[in-house]
């Protein structure tokens, strides 16, 4: 997200009589800081507070609200024969520049658009056509059509579109620059206003999304709602800008070539409003894990035992939501456990717990899962893992040996410095896993396996 800063007065809704001289700074990886110079809510005491809600007029800027402040630090002076003097500073969690709201669920939006990086080479459409002779240099540019996909789950329409900027035109041109970025547009498919906090959580999903098939981080470079207002248009929409803290934000981000990616948007086309809406299916199905997973990707800082657990937990759930996972029929595992219980009915608590213990005991351990998957997908993965046997018995070991702490597994398991290559690996099965479900072709995988350097280049298995 870009920076933003400015000063103004500030106040809280219920003493807008009592309004404070301060200054607002926005950084992605810090968030949202206040400074104020004086007491929000003219109490001068020494206990930090918390709001929900403050508003403020910035100069340049106009109108803004913030949401979820609290205060990180007081300071009040008292002198002699003097009038006391104070101040505070204060964090929030979310700022809306260009409107007073009061509640969260008062912000009802037309729409929500955002970019991010690496999206203007993903979609792979320019406007621009160029000669190829020089030094006569002319250009020619239209903008691209918009991109329409629906999500049957949420009725939104996603919406490639294209901002265009264009030069200032003067008596006598001395240049001429044209500008063309790519965004994203939310909207209703029906055309009705929806609550932005409701669905804030989707926008994650979908970079989430672009971030597998991209295989690179992505990260918010702007976002905005859209109001309506009782004005005739076109002035009938009112932007919104927004601003909250970025987790895992990186200041050096450089630009994402689309020879890079996994699947560019050309790749993808045919398909791709069956690839969104199976996305958010297994989002609806899957939940935490996916994000669980994410966090393994987005997270440099994650201890690689953390990592390896994460993938394993991902890969065992996944494989627990689309595969069979008992060794058994049920029926078949029923009678088995009542004929224990019949040798046993003279022994009613032994009975007792030995049924307890076999309760789970027809679901399929974790290397049974692991050598289902990899012998599923072995066309794909046998370049990565060319010894299922060897490697699923070896995560199986390494996680009950991290998870149970028995000092019996160790020398079994691998250790933190030995993880790496399996680590990467994990990655590979799981993207290949959500590939094959987001319904890419078998063909259209094995060609980015082969031919894409950051996923195959690999360190060698030990």
């Amino acid at each position: 997200m870009e920076e933003f800063k400015g000063r103004g007065l500030f106040w809280l809704p219920d003493l807008s009589e009592h309004k404070v001289p301060g200054e607002i700074y926005f950084l992605p990886n810090q968030g949202i800081s206040i400074i104020l110079n004086g007491i929000i809510d003219n109490n001068i005491t020494t206990n930090v507070r918390k709001y929900l809600v403050m508003f403020g007029e910035i100069h340049g800027k106009g109108r803004i609200t913030l949401f979820d402040i609290f205060e990180t630090k007081r300071n009040i002076n008292y002198k002699i024969n003097e009038s006391s003097s104070a101040m505070c500073e204060a964090k929030a969690m979310f700022l809306f520049v260009g409107e007073f709201f009061h509640l969260k669920q008062d912000i009802l939006c037309n729409s929500i658009n955002f970019t991010f990086n690496g999206l203007d080479e993903w979609l792979g459409k320019s406007g621009f056509k160029f000669p190829e002779k020089y030094p006569e240099f002319s250009c020619i540019y239209k903008k691209p059509e918009s991109l329409s996909f629906l999500i049957t789950s949420t009725q939104k329409k996603i919406i490639f579109d294209w901002s265009v900027y264009y030069p200032s035109f003067r008596p006598i041109q001395t240049e001429c620059n044209i500008q063309q970025e790519g965004g994203i547009i939310i909207k209703d498919s029906n055309n009705k206003e929806f609550p932005f906090f409701k669905f804030r959580g989707e926008i994650r999903k979908l970079l989430n999304l672009f971030t597998l098939l991209l295989n690179k981080k992505i990260f918010l470079k702007t976002i905005s709602l859209n109001l309506k207002t009782q004005n005739k248009p076109p002035l009938d929409i009112k932007k919104i800008e927004i601003y909250y803290p970025i987790n895992f934000w990186k200041e050096d981000m450089k630009v994402i070539n689309y020879w890079d990616m996994l699947f560019t948007f050309d790749s993808l086309k045919d398909n791709f409003e069956l690839l969104l809406n199976k996305w958010f299916e297994s989002y609806n199905k899957l939940g935490y894990i996916l994000d669980d997973f994410m966090g393994t990707i987005y997270n440099d800082g994650m201890f690689l035992s953390h990592i390896f657990l994460s993938r394993v937990q991902t890969i065992e759930i996944f494989h627990r939501s689309k595969y069979a996972s008992t060794e058994r029929s049920t029926e078949e595992f029923e009678k088995r456990l009542e004929m224990i219980k019949d040798k046993l009915k003279e022994h009613k608590k032994i009975s007792e717990w030995l049924q307890g213990k076999l309760k789970h005991a027809n679901e399929v351990n974790l290397q049974m899962r692991f050598k289902e998957i990899l012998n599923k997908y072995n066309k794909l993965l046998n370049d990565y893992i060319s010894d299922i046997e060897s490697f699923s018995k070896k995560i199986m070991d390494t996680r009950n040996y991290y998870i149970h702490l028995d000092p019996r597994l160790k020398n079994d398991a691998l250790s933190e410095i030995e993880m790496h290559p399996y680590i990467v690996r994990l990655k590979i099965i799981m993207l290949v896993l959500l590939f094959d479900e987001l319904g890419i072709s078998e063909k259209l995988i094995s060609t980015v396996l082969n031919e894409k350097y950051s996923i195959n280049f690999v360190p060698e298995l030990k």
